[in-house]
């Protein structure tokens, strides 16, 4: 299990945080996330209510989202030319350690790209 893969259980575990057989009520993987966007953004935002900043929330908030969504368009289409890459590799591969080596690391690439994205 690499870590990086890990879901919120696994990770637990790793760490040794859990008794034998305890079972623990652990939410799933996406109402973390949710919950993680959530008190991002009020801690990025939450701050401006009150003061005279407080009409700017709104457009603070919208242009953050949009700067999330761009970048997981451009995490999509990353994914998408590693992909290309990886095809183009394959079709090339002559057998040498150098070909494997670089398909590999591609490969590599694109399962982290992948979970970013989907993240």
């Amino acid at each position: 299990m690499a870590y990086d893969t890990a879901n919120t259980y696994e990770t637990i575990e790793l760490f040794g945080l859990t008794e034998k057989d305890a079972q623990l009520p652990i939410p799933e993987d996406h109402v973390l996330s949710d919950h993680i966007i959530r008190e991002s953004f009020e801690s990025l935002l939450g701050q401006l209510r009150g003061t005279g900043l407080e009409a700017e929330i709104e457009p603070l908030a919208h242009g953050l989202a949009t700067i999330l969504q761009r970048r997981k368009v451009a995490l999509g289409k990353e994914v998408d030319r590693t992909a290309d890459k990886i095809g183009a590799l394959a079709k090339s591969h002559d057998g040498s350690e150098i070909a494997e080596t670089a398909l590999d690391e591609a490969q590599a690439r694109f399962v982290q790209l992948r979970e970013i994205v989907s993240a």
